[in-house]
């Protein structure tokens, strides 16, 4: 994995120091829809991660060069977006109601990126947390409408207010600024942060001269992604060996981290 991120970012994004970032994303773009976890069907497979960062520090830069990479994947702005954008609404037209989906309904199955999260309405965001969690856009109004909305997620945002994300005592706090319920905050799989001192300028000479082979290709990519996004339940199979593994590295991080942030369950 450490030398798949090194080379994306020599390779693919020229945006340097963000390998954590890259990952958070790869894993988002490779989850399965649906798994079985110790004979149990689980619900929801598929991710969500939140990039979360200062302005300018390469965040929307990296992202975006992986989906080009990969050709594949949407991308929208949360400031030019409603509810009814994201989810969906009904209009009156005439006598007849009108029912159009919105963005991640449209992309059951496939990946959203979702840029400047800070700029969408909290209220819009509390409202979408049953869809997230399910998987499924419903629509009440003068009629009931349901679709799947099974929409792998990458939010990006910058701090809501003017502070710098050294600034908090813990990165992972400004989540809280984003996220003000705790059942939001755990629809959220991964959480990376991203600073303007992850990166020192005066490296970027030395990092610019680094020829990495470039192994990952587009297309290997894309099939590989394809792949994921193709496979049944039935397909994934999880070791008993792994399992155990899961358990006991659930433990340790149960004892280093509490529920007042609930990322870690």
């Amino acid at each position: 994995l450490h030398y798949i991120y090194e080379e994306f970012t020599f390779n693919v994004t020229r945006r340097y120091n963000r390998q954590d970032l890259l990952m958070a994303v790869d894993f988002t773009y490779h989850s399965a829809l649906l798994f079985y976890y110790d004979g149990k069907l689980q619900k929801r497979g598929w991710m969500e991660c939140l990039i979360f960062g200062d302005t300018q520090c390469g965040k929307s830069d990296s992202v975006e060069g992986l989906m080009l990479h990969y050709r594949m994947g949407e991308k929208i702005l949360a400031e030019n977006a409603s509810f009814a954008g994201l989810v969906g609404g009904v209009q009156q037209v005439g006598q007849r109601w009108q029912l159009q989906w919105g963005k991640l309904p449209l992309n059951d199955r496939r990946l959203l990126v979702v840029d400047e999260l800070s700029g969408l309405k909290q209220e819009d965001l509390a409202k979408m947390s049953g869809i997230r969690s399910e998987g499924i856009a419903e629509i009440t109004k003068i009629q009931s409408f349901k679709t799947n909305s099974r929409t792998r997620i990458v939010w990006v945002s910058n701090p809501t207010t003017d502070r710098k994300l050294a600034q908090y005592s813990y990165g992972v706090n400004a989540i809280k600024e984003l996220f003000k319920q705790p059942e939001d905050i755990a629809r959220v799989d991964m959480f990376v942060t991203a600073t303007g001192a992850d990166f020192d300028l005066k490296q970027l000479a030395e990092f610019q001269s680094i020829t990495i082979p470039h192994v990952y290709t587009s297309e290997l990519c894309r099939e590989n992604v394809l792949r994921a996004w193709s496979r049944k339940p039935d397909q994934i199979h999880i070791t008993k060996e792994a399992q155990a593994i899961m358990i006991e590295e659930s433990i340790k991080m149960k004892d280093d981290y509490d529920s007042r942030i609930p990322l870690v369950l």
